[in-house]
């Protein structure tokens, strides 16, 4: 029988708001930044926390960087997998179901901030970056190739070489990401809109 583990004590908890805290700031000083130009002491400032505190929990900025972006995209993360492994859903109903959820939320929330984030310090500081390509963006497209492939079995594709270039199926989304950035609204046109024209040119 396991033992029921003990509960942490008021110590641990205060650590924990602290990290959790310096993370916040974290994030927000990359998105307002930059990963260059955030300096360690400013994201303690707004974490209202000493500057050796951020050192406690991250050794450089490097790993602090990566703990913000994994904080905020691996809930999506995780959320957009349980989308794709559904197995009660055709490939069109989950792949449709993924890009609905991921268009609100670089439409809603910080997840297109953060996306933009990445794809500008991508190109800048590539390794900085590696671990969000490893973990989050490669594992999803081979979720999104799975659903591909069943796909092109049925006959359900447009273009039955779609299912080896799952990159396709996201691609408009990163168009919608930089939108915003780059006042492309009037070209891109209304999202819902832009997913059925989108699935339409996928799917028979």
């Amino acid at each position: 029988m396991s033992e029921t583990p003990r509960p942490r004590n008021r110590r641990d908890l205060m650590a924990q708001e602290r990290r959790e805290a310096v993370l916040e700031a974290a994030l927000a000083e990359f998105i307002a930044h930059g990963f260059a130009a955030t300096r360690i002491e400013d994201v303690a400032r707004r974490a209202e926390v000493a500057k050796g505190t951020v050192y406690l929990h991250f050794k450089d900025k490097e790993a602090l960087f990566a703990a913000a972006i994994r904080a905020e995209m691996a809930p999506v993360a995780a959320a957009m997998a349980a989308l794709l492994e559904d197995d009660v859903a055709g490939p069109k109903a989950a792949l449709e179901a993924v890009l609905t959820a991921l268009l609100q939320r670089l439409a809603e929330t910080r997840t297109g901030d953060v996306i933009r984030l990445i794809m500008s310090e991508t190109i800048r500081f590539p390794e900085a970056t590696r671990f969000y390509r490893e973990e989050i963006v490669v594992p999803m497209l081979r979720r999104v190739s799975a659903l591909l492939q069943r796909a092109r079995a049925a006959g359900e594709l447009r273009t039955a070489g779609t299912a080896d270039f799952p990159q396709l199926v996201i691609a408009p989304l990163m168009l919608v990401a930089l939108a915003r950035d780059f006042d492309l609204e009037s070209v891109t046109g209304p999202t819902d809109e832009l997913l059925q024209v989108h699935l339409g040119n996928l799917f028979n």
